[in-house]
């Protein structure tokens, strides 16, 4: 079993390093995508991919980002994928709790993909005022310790002799059973003041419209859409700084993300499923006089 990583990435150079190490102790290559960097992420990745085996450049692309920019990277890689391995969407801002190896050899035959359990890092009221005591730099991913399980998306599929993926599609087609377990990972998307902003700058410009619409949100429906609550103060509110009583440093899952994920088009399918029974049923006689002619 591979498991073959894909990752695009723009400006996180403060932390893509310490997320390429971490990945390459489980993935057996991790094909990287720079979106433009301006910097050093970049030049960061081009140093770790003479240090680490599993690290593959496939070079700058400087156009609009969207969302399916991954499947230029599953093309060049798609020759060296078996039945049985598995795809992974890897951000440059993330770390699994769960090992990802011990945990899809794991995952149940029937299952085409996992859904993650994400950990999201937010910044509090102690992170800002350090950060404005103290400024930015020296700010570290590491110094963010709160946190709380709000997100889940796809993270690993697998690969099957029909796998199919499409110029234009975020991820292969038909992806309908998902594992009964989510995966856990740590998520730091917010590590300082100034990366948050720059974040937020970066994800506005330059961008398939259709891409990041949750970092646009105006301050109120930021918090709204991540099941938050905004602080009093208005230079935290628009900081996206949370309230430390809404976070947790437990890795525990709560039961929302211990409940198995929704099976795609389950109902549809068992629908179609037997409308053809009873098709194939009520056609028996017409069959059987086709096969004796």
């Amino acid at each position: 079993m591979q498991i073959i990583a894909l990752m695009t990435v723009k400006d996180e150079v403060d932390i893509v390093g310490d997320v390429l190490r971490a990945a390459a102790t489980w993935a057996d290559a991790i094909h990287v995508m720079d979106n433009g960097s301006t910097d050093g992420t970049w030049e960061a990745v081009l140093a770790l991919a003479d240090e680490l085996e599993p690290v593959v450049v496939w070079g700058r692309f400087l156009g609009t980002y969207r969302d399916w920019l991954r499947q230029w990277l599953y093309t060049e890689a798609v020759a060296r994928a078996e039945p049985g391995d598995w795809w992974c969407r890897l951000d440059a801002d993330e770390f699994y709790v769960d090992d990802p190896r011990t945990f899809l050899r794991a995952v149940e035959p029937t299952a085409d993909h996992v859904m993650s359990a994400s950990f999201q890092h937010y910044l509090t009221e102690d992170d800002h005022a350090r950060l404005v005591r103290d400024g930015d730099a020296g700010a570290s991913w590491r110094d963010v310790r709160w946190f709380t399980c709000n997100h889940s998306e796809v993270r690993f599929v697998r690969h099957t002799p029909t796998t199919t993926w499409p110029a234009g599609s975020e991820w292969p087609l038909d992806l309908r059973r998902p594992a009964r377990a989510r995966i856990r990972l740590h998520h730091y998307q917010y590590r300082s003041l100034h990366q948050a902003g720059h974040r937020a700058m970066v994800r506005s410009t330059g961008v398939d419209p259709a891409a990041f619409g949750h970092e646009r949100e105006d301050d109120d429906a930021w918090y709204r859409t991540r099941g938050l609550t905004p602080p009093a103060r208005t230079d935290l509110r628009a900081a996206h700084v949370v309230p430390v009583a809404q976070l947790t440093l437990s890795e525990a899952l709560p039961p929302h993300a211990r409940r198995a994920p929704r099976v795609r088009g389950g109902l549809r399918r068992r629908t179609l499923r037997l409308l053809l029974r009873g098709w194939l049923w009520a056609s028996r006689p017409v069959l059987r006089r086709i096969a004796a002619v």
